[in-house]
C-alpha cells in the first residue's frame, strides 16, 4: 500500500468535552498527537446521547475548537464533529443540538435502549440466552429506525453491543459471524439509499482483540448490496489511541473492494483514494 500515512483520516474521536474521555484529551493535545501519528484529518466528535449523561455543550467547546483550528491551520484538517446517540428518542432535542453550531460531520449511534444505561454497563453473565437475544434484536430495530430516519452522516459501530457480550464470555449466544450478514441488511440498505457512510470502527481491535467493527465479511456484504461510502474512526478517548489500527482498517477496506474513504466538510461528503493518499 502506498502513502497511507499521508491520508489517515480519523473521523471518530472524543475530547475532554466527552464525559468518558481522558482529562488530557484537550483539543490542542489531540491535534498534537494526531500530527505525531501521521493523521491529516481529525474530527472531534464528542458524545451527546439523548436520555444519557453522555452530553456536552457544543457552545462551550467552540472557543477551544476555533483556537486549535487556527493554531494548526495548514498542518491538520480539524473538523467540528458530533456523535449524536439515540437521536430518534428525542427529535426536538436532536434538532436543537444539531443546529447549535455548524458541524462538519455528525455520527449517528445507538448506545443503549434502557433509560440511561449503556450496553457496556450490562453484565451479560447474569442474563439468560433469550434475554441477550432480545437485547440484540431491540438494538437492531433501533439501528434500523435510526438509519431510515436520522439526520446524520456516518453510522457508527454497527455491531456495538456485541463487543460487550463477547467481553462477558457470551458471544456464542449471538454468534453474529456464523448467523450471517443478512440481519444487518435493513440497516445497510437504509444508509445506502440515503448516502450515509458506514464507519469502520477500530476500537474493538485494541480493546477486545477483535476485528474492526464491521469486520471483513460484513464489509464485503455491504459492498455487494451497493454500499459505496466508508469512513474510519478510532473512537479514541485517549491520546495514544488516536489513529490506532487505521492501517489495518484501510487494508480491510481494500480487501472488501473499496478504493476510497469518505471525509466531510460542512456535512458535505467527498472521497479520498486509499491507494493514492492525498
Amino acid at each position: 500500500m502506498r502513502n497511507t500515512n499521508q491520508m489517515f483520516c480519523d473521523l471518530h474521536t472524543h475530547s475532554v468535552y466527552s464525559v468518558d474521555a481522558a482529562r488530557d484529551m484537550t483539543i490542542e493535545n489531540m491535534c498534537l498527537s494526531a500530527l505525531h501519528r501521521g493523521i491529516g484529518c481529525l474530527a472531534v466528535t464528542d458524545h451527546y446521547d439523548i436520555g444519557f449523561d453522555y452530553k456536552f455543550d457544543p457552545v462551550s467547546r467552540e472557543e477551544d475548537f476555533l483556537s486549535a483550528k487556527e493554531k494548526f491551520a495548514g498542518r491538520l484538517d480539524l473538523l467540528r464533529g458530533l456523535e449524536l446517540g439515540e437521536m430518534m428518542d428525542g427529535p426536538e432535542e436532536a434538532d436543537r443540538i444539531r443546529s447549535a453550531v455548524d458541524y462538519d460531520v455528525i455520527l449517528g449511534s445507538v448506545h443503549g435502549r434502557l433509560p440511561g444505561l449503556d450496553y457496556h454497563d450490562l453484565d451479560y453473565r447474569q442474563y439468560e440466552d433469550d434475554a441477550i437475544v432480545r437485547i440484540w434484536k431491540d438494538y437492531l430495530e433501533a439501528m434500523t429506525v435510526l438509519a431510515e430516519n436520522g439526520d446524520f452522516d456516518i453510522l457508527a459501530h454497527i455491531r456495538y453491543p456485541e463487543r460487550y457480550v463477547i467481553r462477558d464470555g457470551r458471544g456464542e449466544v449471538l454468534d453474529v459471524e456464523k448467523k450471517g450478514c443478512e440481519m444487518f441488511e435493513p440497516v445497510l440498505r437504509a444508509i445506502i439509499r440515503r448516502d450515509i457512510s458506514l464507519e469502520i470502527n477500530t476500537a474493538v481491535v485494541r480493546k477486545f482483540g477483535l476485528q474492526s467493527d464491521p469486520g471483513l465479511s460484513l464489509l464485503k456484504f455491504y459492498r455487494s448490496i451497493g454500499g459505496k461510502h466508508i469512513s474510519i474512526g478510532s473512537d479514541a478517548h485517549r491520546r495514544n489511541d488516536l489513529g490506532a489500527n487505521m492501517r489495518d482498517a484501510l487494508e480491510m477496506a481494500l480487501a472488501a473492494g473499496f478504493e476510497e474513504i469518505s471525509v466531510f466538510s460542512g456535512r458535505k461528503i467527498r472521497h479520498i483514494s486509499i491507494e493514492e493518499g492525498v
